[in-house]
């Protein structure tokens, strides 16, 4: 499943800066994946995540569960400057989840709403070299990739993705999509901040222009041990149609792992 990869490949190397102390690199990196991605993800096996206000609202009834939260990736390519960079763009919900509470400065991202997108049957010429008619979305660059890149907070980056697939027919026909980035602020998560960026949910849901549609839902619980238990217990109460995955899961190519069901 490409949504599992991509979630796997954000985290695999990921390490928390100055954390822990005398903590092991592998303490370090179990404790960036809980904060990147959360104790438990939840993705559909169908592209259409609409219902995911529903799947998180069932989520936080679970014993165990203290948060639920709604998130979304776009991936391309950032330019600026003559230079290019392969990129991803993580939708979160900011004021909810670790990661956001990292962001320098605090709270740039907070109450951010995304630009209006032109409307449905207007017409957008994808191959024009002007410049895109919506405002810049706001989003905080890894620290490492901006520094490489000369970018500075306040300064505009270009980004194109491909356009994502027909939901019923799976074609990818459509042109890539183009948008303008603003850089708020900045994260330092080192090995992988190189490759990641974060904005408001909303605003990645703009910038894909699907609707309500959601990757996953990331889960927060009370005890990190018992995120399988969490796990199988989500799995029973929502059925095939989604698939449940706690964090030792997850990554248990990057991490030696064991979690007691």
């Amino acid at each position: 499943m490409r949504t599992r990869a991509l979630l796997v490949s954000a985290v695999s190397g990921l390490l928390a800066c100055g954390g822990g102390g005398g903590a092991s690199p592998e303490d370090q990196l179990r404790r960036a994946v809980i904060e990147f991605n959360g104790h438990v993800v939840i993705m559909k096996n169908t592209f259409d995540f609409t219902d995911h206000r529903d799947v998180a609202s069932v989520v936080r009834e679970q014993d165990g569960v203290v948060g639920a939260t709604p998130f979304a990736f776009a991936e391309g390519v950032i330019h600026f400057r003559g230079k290019s960079e392969a990129m991803a763009v993580k939708g979160i919900a900011v004021d909810d989840t670790p990661v956001g509470r990292r962001i320098t400065p605090p709270g740039v991202l907070a109450g951010y709403r995304p630009p209006a997108r032109p409307a449905d049957d207007e017409p957008i010429d994808f191959s024009s070299a002007e410049e895109p008619r919506a405002a810049p979305v706001h989003v905080v660059m890894g620290a490492k990739l901006a520094r490489e890149l000369g970018v500075q907070i306040g300064d505009v980056v270009d980004l194109v993705i491909p356009a994502p697939p027909d939901p019923v027919t799976w074609k990818q026909d459509a042109p890539p999509l183009r948008h303008q980035l603003r850089v708020v602020g900045t994260i330092e998560i080192l090995e992988y901040e190189q490759r990641m960026a974060l904005a408001t949910f909303e605003a990645v849901q703009a910038m894909l222009g699907q609707g309500d549609r959601a990757m996953g839902v990331e889960v927060r619980i009370a005890d990190e041990r018992a995120a399988a238990r969490v796990a199988g217990a989500l799995r029973e109460r929502l059925g095939p149609r989604y698939t449940v995955l706690d964090w030792c899961e997850l990554n248990r190519d990057a991490l030696r792992c064991k979690l007691e069901p």
